[in-house]
């Protein structure tokens, strides 16, 4: 079979579907399809490519069966580029509409046989593809947007089948849809455990992982912190790995609540697993707009003990004492939460165990991108 994975912004930015776009290039790879990759030459708009694209790229393009095409950024596109990821949406819409034509001339110029699947990952991104090169023309939905409009039903419409990260992003789509939008979430893949990484000690180690902007609530953690109780207060360490436009409002917080000893920004992170075994507690505490959480995922396959928002497709994943959930922007529940855990390593354990077991039986990579192929051509 031959599938063509379309993602413009894995080569230079690391977000939920730039990151399920490669790893399902790599799961369809090693079940041995035919795959072929688009994505934005990040030289064209200056920018360097991400680490983990670059690994990709690294790790698999000496592949027979994957070909990765960068495609040119038109020039009357590069004004959006200076604008911040998570800063304006409009920014998403003018990159997607400009590279959707080179993609249209990219494919159309192909002399292979057609694409049996074209598989996108946002509704801007193939709205218009040659129909004569493409059999599915598929959409994979991976989060809620903040806002509605209209136009959306005649943009699903553009795409032969639809599918969900999780069942409350299709139940929000299926306004803009007659059709059935079916659910095929997304992976992880495994970690190796080492039981010997969560050391006995008397520092409750706490680690965020996230883009540093508004919706995922990092300015939440900080503040639940903050609140926990004097005795206990000195003995945490919080790690927050990610950078983005809020950095410098964070880092704020932490100054004015005296918190500078307890809270440590640690940027980009090659190595979030490793964070994630050897932390205590890993808070994912984001207020809107999540499919599933690649984060929360990993979390839980290292064996972490996980504390995560309602919705966002966590409720599923932690359902069964897998963890803790609290509803959004509830600090004083959070604070509660990390004081309880704290004190109760028995229940760390006993709720990490459980995770790393249900994403290791529900959550293969491979499985689940075949579900995915199955579901589009079926």
């Amino acid at each position: 079979m031959r599938i063509a994975l379309n993602q413009p912004r894995s080569s230079y930015f690391v977000g939920g579907s730039e990151v399920v776009s490669i790893e399902h290039a790599i799961a369809l790879v090693e079940s041995g399809e035919d795959v072929t990759f688009y994505t934005i030459n990040p030289d064209s708009i200056g920018m360097s490519p991400s680490k983990r694209y670059r690994k990709f790229k690294t790790d698999y393009s000496s592949k027979q069966n994957l070909k990765i095409i960068e495609l040119t950024q038109e020039k009357r596109a590069l004004p959006v580029y200076r604008i911040n990821p998570g800063e304006n949406k409009d920014r998403w819409y003018v990159e997607s509409m400009f590279y959707n034509r080179a993609l249209f001339e990219a494919i159309n110029a192909t002399q292979s046989a057609p694409f049996d699947i074209l598989l996108s990952y946002y509704q801007f991104d193939a709205l218009c593809v040659p129909s004569q090169k493409i059999i599915f023309n598929a959409l994979y939905l991976c989060g809620i947007p903040s806002t509605e409009n209209a136009l959306r039903s005649s943009q699903l419409r553009m795409y032969n089948k639809v599918i969900a990260i999780t069942d409350e992003v299709g139940d929000y789509w299926q306004k803009y849809d007659l059709r059935p939008i079916p659910t095929i979430p997304t992976g992880v893949r495994p970690y190796v455990h080492k039981l010997a990484q969560r050391k006995s000690s008397n520092i409750l180690s706490i680690v965020f992982a996230g883009r540093l902007i508004e919706r995922k609530g990092c300015a939440d953690l900080i503040r639940a912190v903050s609140t926990l109780p004097p005795d206990l207060k000195p003995f945490v360490d919080v790690k927050i790995l990610g950078e983005g436009p809020q950095r410098d409002s964070l880092e704020q917080i932490v100054k004015s609540e005296g918190l500078d000893s307890v809270v440590r920004f640690i940027g980009l992170a090659n190595n979030p697993m490793d964070y994630f075994a050897q932390s205590d507690i890993c808070v994912f505490p984001s207020l809107r707009g999540e499919g599933l959480m690649g984060v929360v995922l990993e979390a839980m396959s290292t064996g972490a003990c996980v504390v995560a928002t309602r919705h966002n497709g966590n409720d599923i994943l932690l359902d069964n004492n897998r963890g803790v959930l609290f509803e959004p922007g509830d600090v004083t529940h959070l604070s509660n939460i990390l004081h309880t855990l704290a004190h109760d390593k028995i229940l760390r354990k006993t709720m990490g165990n459980l995770a790393r077991k249900y994403v290791k039986e529900n959550h293969d990579w491979k499985k689940i991108t075949t579900a995915l192929v199955r579901e589009i051509t079926g």
